[in-house]
Formats: structure tokens, C-alpha cells, sequence
């Protein structure tokens, strides 16, 4: 997704010139889940989860104009953090305040948290959710280097199975079916019957997907 993003650096507050404050990190990507992954990992980030657990999207038309609207407005109100630096990162903003200055502007736009995208874009979270139910089990748009999870993921597609075909969920957990059971060569020529971790594997790594997703 192409757009902006801005979250707190820290939940703790800075005390500058007897002032309690919070960094807000802002920025845009033609990827922004890649992006702010990234981002969460290097070591001005020292709070990745907390990072990412209130971190927004905002997917934009263009991406450069808004964030340049986002930074004047921003610099006006004389909320930059060190001006001039590389990265952006301004002082007390709120996601609140984005929304402001884009619709004043009158940009539009589609706002997520990157929970709610990484959910939606994770296929597995959203098929043990009880998504996806009448879609059958396809190759998904990566291979992998492995010739038994290749050999594996070939046998099931080649079934023709829907989602509810294969997966059952019992109580708070799931498991295969029984009649999608089948043997792969594992590794120098050793048969292993193929089990629900395998499956979740395979969906999880984009070796298999859903058909029309």
C-alpha cells in the first residue's frame, strides 16, 4: 500500500524545557507495511511493538504532495524535532491531526492501522478467523527452494479442495481433515505425512493462497 504513516516513538513522555512531550515518527512509502518493518528495527525505534501497535496508514493518491502538505503544516506550528535532521519526526502530533490536515486540504484518503492491514493481508490469520470457507486452495505467487514443500503443495492443489475441505476447527484449535492426509518426500527420499503445520507453512510463506482472494 502507497501512503503516509506517523506513530509515537515511545509511550513514555520527555521532559524539554519543563515541558512533558512525545516524539511522533512520520513518513510515506510506495510500501508502507515494508517500510515501517523496517523502520520498527532500526535503532531509533527502541519500542518496535509499541511502535507498530500504534502506528496508521493513510493510502493516498499522492503520496509526496500529501506528506509535503502534512510537513508545512506541521513545520508552522513549529512542531519539528530537530529541523533539518533526516528523519521526521515532530513533537505532541496525533493521528487526529493527519486526519485534520488532509481533509483541510482536501485530500483524500483510506486510514488502517497496521494491525488491521497486517491482518487483512495475512491469509492464514484470516483463514483461522473462518475466512475464506468456499475458496479453494491454489499456488500461491511464491516458490519455494525446498523440493518437498514444492512436491507437497503441488499434491494438495491438485485435490481441488476448498478451504472448509481441509481445515477443521475443534474447540480452539485446528487440524486437517482426514481424508486430505497424503504422504511428501521430506528430505533423501524420506516419506512424511503431511500435517497441519505444514499447511500453515505453506500458506504462510505464499507458496499456496486462495483462489480469487
Amino acid at each position: 500500500m502507497r501512503g503516509i504513516y506517523g506513530s509515537r516513538l515511545s509511550p513514555y513522555l520527555l521532559v524539554i524545557c519543563n515541558q512533558s512531550r512525545f516524539n511522533y515518527k512520520l513518513g510515506r512509502s510506495k510500501d508502507v507495511s515494508k517500510r515501517v518493518q523496517s523502520e520498527a528495527s532500526e535503532t531509533l525505534c527502541c519500542y518496535p511493538r509499541y511502535y507498530l501497535d500504534n502506528l496508521m496508514f493513510w493510502e493516498v493518491e499522492d503520496d509526496v504532495y500529501a506528506e509535503m502538505i502534512i510537513h508545512r503544516e506541521l513545520d508552522s506550528r513549529g512542531l519539528r524535532c530537530n529541523p533539518g535532521a533526516k528523519k521526521e519526526i515532530f513533537y505532541d502530533v496525533t493521528h487526529d491531526d493527519i486526519d485534520a490536515i488532509l481533509t483541510m486540504n482536501g485530500i483524500g484518503y483510506t486510514k488502517c492501522s497496521y494491525r488491521e492491514y497486517e491482518i487483512k493481508e495475512n491469509i492464514l490469520i484470516r483463514i483461522l478467523n473462518g475466512e475464506f470457507q468456499d475458496h479453494k486452495i491454489v499456488m500461491g505467487n511464491k516458490t519455494s527452494n525446498n523440493k518437498g514443500e514444492v512436491e507437497r503443495c503441488k499434491i494438495l492443489t491438485e485435490k481441488s479442495l476448498c478451504v472448509k475441505e481441509i481445515v477443521k476447527k475443534t474447540n480452539n484449535s485446528h487440524r486437517l481433515r482426514p481424508h486430505v492426509n497424503f504422504e511428501y518426500t521430506k528430505s533423501s527420499e524420506k516419506k512424511r505425512n503431511y500435517c497441519f503445520g505444514d499447511f500453515k507453512w505453506d500458506i504462510g510463506h505464499g507458496y499456496l493462497t486462495v483462489e480469487n482472494e
